[in-house]
């Protein structure tokens, strides 16, 4: 798969992602709001028509006519926008005696008239007909829906008026709400989709602009390690060479003591070290210590110059001043002229601060500190 197809299935996959939550977050968000509407209009439904309940338990108390209670009633809710909220009164029997529509007082409701879902109290959830809530007597309400084609459900609360039978009902038409919500939900869809599609091409343009600048970095430095990889190479060939002459050397030179039969080896004035593509006597005067390392074995002098060396630390060892150097352990082998500072260290051993400073501790194992400190007293 090559780079612009594996982009494109990338952000693919994130506009798909992005459009996912953002649509299943709209649904929800939607849903909590439509429930918080409709427990917030049945709570107002419910403290107006209890409201108007009390206000005509009063008046029937203070002695006044029904005919006057209900004529009043009905010249206050007359001509009431029956799209919005509006307020009717029915009898015990479901027969509208006061509503907003003059034409439909007198009308009776049956079974199959509306179907109420119950909200909240003892039968939260329950459905059942209009008529048999009003029936029922009680305090209740929740949704109403219609058989009738067209007509959109309502929230509805009934409330009876103590002493008559006489029943409040407040209706809240939602068909508004719901198409104002459906609106909602749909631009929030179109906007998440619109949303998703901008971040996708933004984050195109930043991987387009900083992952051509890092491609042609690591372009770069792919072509200076190459370099460098083609040196080291040629350094190793080198060293191997060298390695190959040193011991060469080193086979006559013990060949040469044999012959002379001598009882000490000749110490060392010069060692031959490897720089670049040259080869550099260095004066044993001039060397610090002399340590290997996973790259190798190398020589530090005082002024802080390091070299390799194509030898092994037993080879170079045995050829110096015993008097003058020291095998700390097998890593190093130190002067002491670059000795700085000794300190006690773990269970009777000794660690070695040398000058320059070594990339790790020197340690002296508590085999050898007896032979170290002769070595110190000379």
């Amino acid at each position: 798969m090559n780079k612009n197809k594996l982009y494109a299935l990338i952000f693919s996959c994130l506009f798909i992602l992005i459009v996912s939550i953002g649509t299943i977050s709209t649904y929800n968000e939607i849903k909590i709001s439509t429930e918080k509407f409709l427990e917030q209009q049945m709570l107002n439904g419910q403290r107006e028509s209890k409201t108007i309940a009390s206000l005509l338990r009063f008046r029937l108390k203070s002695n006044v006519p029904e005919s006057i209670i209900l004529d009043e009633l009905q010249k206050s809710i007359a001509n009431t926008d029956l799209t919005g909220n509006f307020i009717c009164m029915y009898n015990a029997e479901g027969i509208q005696i006061c509503h907003p529509d003059p034409s439909k007082i007198g009308l009776s409701l049956n079974e199959d008239n509306s179907i109420v879902k119950v909200i909240g109290h003892e039968m939260d959830g329950v459905s059942k007909s209009l008529l048999s809530l009003l029936k029922s007597g009680k305090i209740g309400g929740g949704i109403r829906s219609f058989k009738e084609n067209g007509r959109m459900s309502e929230i509805i609360f009934v409330q009876p008026v103590i002493g008559s039978d006489w029943i409040i009902a407040t209706h809240s038409s939602i068909s508004f709400y719901y198409s104002k919500m459906q609106q909602l939900k749909i631009a929030l869809i179109l906007m998440n989709i619109v949303s998703g599609l901008i971040l996708i091409f933004v984050s195109y343009l930043i991987v387009r602009v900083f992952g051509g600048k890092y491609e042609k970095f690591m372009v770069k430095k792919n072509n200076e390690l190459a370099k460098e990889i083609m040196q080291l190479s040629q350094l190793n060939k080198n060293l191997e060479d060298q390695k190959f002459y040193l011991e060469i050397e080193q086979k006559d030179k013990s060949i040469l003591l044999q012959n002379e039969n001598l009882t000490e080896p000749a110490t060392k004035r010069r060692v031959l070290v490897y720089w670049r593509d040259q080869l550099i006597p260095i004066f044993v005067e001039q060397i610090s210590y002399i340590y290997s390392d996973f790259s190798g074995n190398k020589l530090m002098c005082f002024d802080k110059r390091e070299y390799l060396i194509g030898v092994s630390l037993d080879q170079i060892f045995i050829q110096l001043d015993q008097q003058e150097f020291f095998r700390a352990n097998r890593q190093y082998i130190v002067s002491i002229k670059a000795i700085d500072v000794i300190y006690k260290y773990g269970n009777n051993q000794l660690k070695i601060e040398m000058n320059p400073r070594t990339s790790e501790d020197v340690i002296i194992s508590k085999n050898r500190v007896s032979e170290f400190k002769n070595w110190l007293n000379g």
